[in-house]
């Protein structure tokens, strides 16, 4: 009974996937995300908590928890069930809800009392610590840190190979400092990487590059530079690929004046991912990151309410 119930919002949901689908093709495709239960199950948690902000999953979950009179609101069953017991990891709240979530991606809906179980006894579930988790830890821990960003600029020149340096000697573009073959551009952002990690989406550094707080980017021995000729920092470092965080986007932001070739950068992700080195596409890292603010928040919240 209960899966005839739900088939219709499931169907309904992988309708939406298509039609998303269908109309960016206009926009290269760059890499087949291979985080859509993640990123669904964030889209599920963020409806969960505030209707109105979690409308990608509004679009096919079901909805008969609307309170009458209040389209744009549901009861709030996740919150209301969480049980407070002082300060709780947010980090491991979130990834033991999304193991629940897993155990139940054949229908994944009416989860909101499994997930406040969850969070509420988030340091008795067993969490696999994959790549995936080693990636959303080291983002999470760093999240009010500087980081730097570097992004192959000669896309023909990568070297994505376990143990071996990131960039590469020679990949840069012969300009400013970089004209010694060593010396590389950078930019600086804090997540959610909003700033000037967003600047020149014709280029092929905006869509891919390697992430590194700077804390740990001078623990490694990299060193920092600002240049003579023009407002922009630049790095030299010895660092091995899997000491960094690989950023990338999904799909180009423009289909023509692009800068590089497609094919080149849809292989160059798809070698990043194969080596086993930390990566995650950009929309769901701040998916994620606004999943950690708003359970944040909520938390501060019952807890105050506890206190009174």
């Amino acid at each position: 009974m209960f899966k005839t119930f739900v088939r219709p919002y499931v169907n309904s949901y992988k309708a939406f996937l298509k039609y998303s689908e269908v109309a960016q093709k206009r926009r290269p495709l760059l890499s087949k995300e291979s985080d859509n239960d993640f990123e669904k199950f964030l889209d599920i948690f963020i409806l969960y908590l505030c209707r109105n902000c979690g409308s990608e999953a509004a679009e096919w979950h079901p909805s008969n928890d609307i309170i009458d009179g209040h389209p744009m609101h549901h009861s709030g069953k996740l919150l209301k069930n969480i049980r407070s017991s002082g300060e709780k990891d947010v980090f491991k709240a979130i990834i033991s809800a999304y193991q629940v979530f897993l155990q139940h991606l054949g229908n994944p809906v009416d989860l909101e009392l499994k997930f406040a179980d969850a969070v509420t006894n988030a340091n008795q579930v067993e969490i696999k610590k994959d790549l995936l988790y080693g990636t959303l830890l080291y983002f999470y821990e760093n999240r009010n840190k500087t980081f730097i960003k570097h992004g192959l600029e000669c896309l023909d020149k990568a070297n994505y190979i376990k143990g071996e340096l990131f960039p590469p000697i020679s990949s840069m573009l012969a300009m400013s400092m970089s004209q010694d073959k060593q010396t590389y551009a950078i930019e600086t952002d804090q997540l959610p990487f909003n700033t000037c990690f967003e600047h020149g989406d014709i280029w092929p550094w905006y869509y891919c590059g390697g992430c590194i707080t700077t804390d740990d980017f001078i623990k490694l021995g990299g060193q920092l530079y600002l240049a003579d000729d023009r407002e922009h920092f630049y790095a030299r470092s010895k660092i091995r690929m899997e000491d960094w965080c690989f950023v990338y986007n999904r799909r180009t932001e423009r289909k023509r004046s692009l800068k590089f070739s497609v094919d080149l950068m849809r292989k160059n992700i798809l070698e990043i991912k194969s080596t086993g080195a930390r990566n995650i596409e950009i929309h769901v890292l701040k998916k994620f990151l606004k999943v950690v603010s708003m359970l944040t928040q909520r938390l501060t919240l019952l807890d105050l309410l506890e206190d009174n």
